[in-house]
């Protein structure tokens, strides 16, 4: 106490110094001895309390922050500053206020990995935000089908697109003739405008793979006229047929000259009746330069004449000089010719030899016209490639049959006059 006032070094201070934990104050003097004040003493590792442990004069400083704050997230009460407390929070460490979570897994869109919940992981998964585990992409083009507005990246959306995977069928794209699709999606099938032909001889010209069937054809090209189905030969001795008839050989069948027009059935399957109108066959046979007889067994004839001129519908009979060729290549001239008149037992058309005797008669340009019950029938069907006899009943029925044999066009009957005949074939031009 060198000043006597009974207090031992009290005037020497105190002194407060260190930072966080280690904030503290000493005495200037203790027992006689100067001290120190010691900034670091009692500091501690740095923990993530909030505190500043090791008296660096900051706080947690090791520790992440995702926010930003200043706060560490281990004291932070919401680590992404998105408003939601951690413990709420679906993406405690990614801002979401919203809160979406599409897959509904409890872990929210903005930190979910596969977010919509397809076993895809977002950074590989071509529709992210929409479940698509079979990944289908059909024009590859990196989009999901599931989220690709035009799946087949043909410039048609899929929600107009009649055909949404395919490329060549969209609006504004062409129709395609014949292949039975709607390439435009204008709902009509092989566009009328653009894929008609005036006969199966252009069809086929035009479209050179088409096969034997139905098909729409206008004669008139474009006139008048209203375009018509008809069966189109697409195979026989090259293709390109228009069959206006066809005869199965039963009783009661029409005329290869008859108007009664039958439609419905299938020539081509040699099962069922067919046969155009007069005027049709006219028009068809204007635009021919050929015939085909085509039996139900693969073998034919063909003529190198149309079958009708205009007499058909105006009436009459009519002869035509021809050169036949059969399906062996078998050759031979001759007449082929046809009458609407003086048929009621046959005798409608008939294919026939150059002239010679029938019976006891010589044939005219084919025919002997010997009886006015059948006009364009041969006295005893005598040198006919093709006949139409039918007597029994005078209805003006038809049945076919083949006298003459040409090369493989063999001979049915020699004279067969029972009604129906035994040919089952059909008639075409070419």
């Amino acid at each position: 106490d060198n000043d006597c006032d009974g207090l031992v070094e009290d005037e020497q201070g105190m002194t407060t110094c260190g930072q966080g934990a280690c904030e503290h104050t000493v005495s200037n003097c203790v027992d006689g001895v100067p001290t120190v004040c010691q900034p670091l003493d009692g500091a501690t590792p740095e923990q993530c309390d909030g505190e500043d442990n090791n008296c660096n004069c900051e706080v947690d400083e090791d520790f992440e922050d995702t926010d930003a704050d200043g706060k560490a997230d281990c004291v932070d009460l919401d680590d992404d500053a998105d408003g939601i407390l951690d413990g709420l929070d679906n993406c405690e460490l990614t801002a979401n206020a919203q809160q979406e979570d599409m897959d509904n897994d409890n872990v929210g869109d903005a930190c979910d990995s596969d977010a919509d919940g397809d076993d895809v992981e977002d950074e590989v998964d071509n529709c992210q935000g929409l479940a698509n585990a079979g990944q289908e992409d059909n024009d590859l083009d990196g989009l999901g089908d599931d989220c690709d507005d035009d799946d087949d990246n043909d410039g048609d959306l899929d929600d107009n697109d009649c055909a949404p995977f395919d490329e060549t069928v969209g609006h504004g794209l062409p129709d395609l003739c014949h292949n039975g699709v709607d390439d435009d999606c204008n709902n009509v099938i092989d566009d009328a405008d653009d894929c008609m032909r005036a006969t199966c001889k252009a069809l086929h010209t035009s479209f050179p793979n088409l096969p034997t069937g139905k098909y729409l054809i206008d004669p008139d090209d474009e006139g008048a006229g209203v375009p018509y189905e008809v069966w189109c030969d697409m195979e026989t001795d090259g293709g390109g047929w228009t069959i206006v008839y066809s005869a199965t050989g039963a009783d009661g069948q029409a005329a290869l000259t008859s108007d009664n027009e039958v439609i419905s059935g299938d020539p081509t399957s040699f099962a069922a009746s067919y046969n155009l109108s007069r005027a049709r066959k006219v028009a068809l046979s204007a635009l021919a330069s050929e015939s085909l007889f085509l039996r139900n067994t693969g073998i034919w004839i063909k003529a190198s004449h149309a079958l009708f001129d205009g007499t058909l519908t105006a009436g009459g009979h009519q002869h035509f000089s021809a050169n036949y060729t059969t399906s062996n290549g078998s050759t031979a001239p001759g007449y082929m010719g046809f009458s609407t008149v003086n048929v009621t037992h046959g005798g409608d058309f008939n294919l026939s030899m150059t002239d010679g005797k029938a019976c006891s008669n010589n044939t005219s340009n084919g025919v002997d016209h010997h009886s006015s019950n059948y006009y364009h029938l041969n006295c005893g069907c005598q040198r006919h490639y093709l006949y139409c006899y039918s007597s029994q009943e005078a209805d003006s029925d038809a049945g076919y049959d083949v006298n003459t044999a040409l090369g493989d066009w063999t001979a049915t009957n020699e004279c067969h006059s029972e009604e129906g005949g035994a040919l089952n074939f059909y008639a075409a031009v070419r």
